[in-house]
């Protein structure tokens, strides 16, 4: 009788835990804040991201220039605004220091501690600087199981014409391009 019981009660925790789960990720699926951080480059893809993500609640924070150190105080006020889904892309301005990079992508992802998915793009390789960024950002993913790489400088190169001639900033049908492209990511994302 007491064997059945113990069973019974085991049953009845492995059920409430399942629900519980069950639960969370309803509350996961439903969030559907979506936190875009970048430099002028994403910046200029605001006016079409609301478009090609209308599911999404939008918030971008981008700045021209912006560093990545600039980044991490961006996210750290931010916080509590940021939902299960964030997308990055720094590294346009980049000083040359992979090592201090890696540390800052590792200080974005304790920030992050808690969000679902944070989404990478990498950056346009116009010089060898920007190739050691996105080595960084393919190298945080296998440290990370959250992190996603959206590969920007491959689908950038697919699509030619898109950007100004610096080969970074967008024009608008580069802008669109951006933006639904970010979107394709986003929407592919596991709830």
């Amino acid at each position: 009788m007491a064997a059945a019981r113990a069973a019974a009660a085991q049953r009845q925790k492995v059920a409430l835990a399942a629900a519980a789960e069950r639960r969370a990720a309803e509350v996961r699926r439903l969030d559907r804040r979506l936190f875009i951080m970048s430099d002028s480059v994403v910046l200029g893809s605001a006016a079409a991201l609301p478009k090609a993500l209308p599911t999404w609640k939008v918030n971008l924070d981008g700045k021209e220039s912006r560093f990545f150190k600039a980044g991490l105080d961006v996210l750290r006020t931010r916080r509590s605004e940021i939902g299960r889904v964030v997308v990055i892309q720094m590294g346009n301005n980049y000083g040359g220091d992979p090592a201090t990079f890696r540390g800052q992508i590792d200080e974005a992802m304790k920030i992050l501690s808690g969000v679902q998915w944070v989404v990478f793009l990498t950056v346009y390789e116009y010089r060898h600087q920007q190739v050691e960024v996105n080595n960084e950002l393919r190298a945080a993913a296998a440290r990370y199981p959250q992190i996603r790489i959206a590969d920007w400088n491959a689908y950038e190169r697919l699509h030619p014409g898109h950007t100004s001639r610096d080969g970074l900033h967008l024009k608008p049908s580069g802008a669109t391009l951006m933006a639904d492209y970010i979107a394709s990511v986003v929407n592919a994302l596991p709830a």
